[in-house]
């Protein structure tokens, strides 16, 4: 919600719900192996690199969804 409040985009809600799913449901060696992955595809050197990717494009595809209904 501070993240929201801060910088209120249209997708700031839905990326900061990717971290929260991250953060709550995965284990530490799901979100390793995911952010592993990414970062051999996208060239990517850090994890948080990576997942702030990965909360970007997950905020992206939820607003557009919501635009095509």
């Amino acid at each position: 919600m501070i993240s929201f409040a801060k910088n209120p985009k249209e997708n700031v809600v839905e990326h900061e719900a990717l971290h929260a799913y991250f953060d709550l449901a995965l284990s530490k060696n799901q979100k390793k192996n995911i952010l592993n992955q990414i970062k051999v595809e996208k060239k990517f050197k850090t994890d948080l690199d990576a997942e702030e990717w990965l909360a970007d494009s997950f905020a992206d595809f939820v607003i557009n969804r919501k635009n095509i209904t």
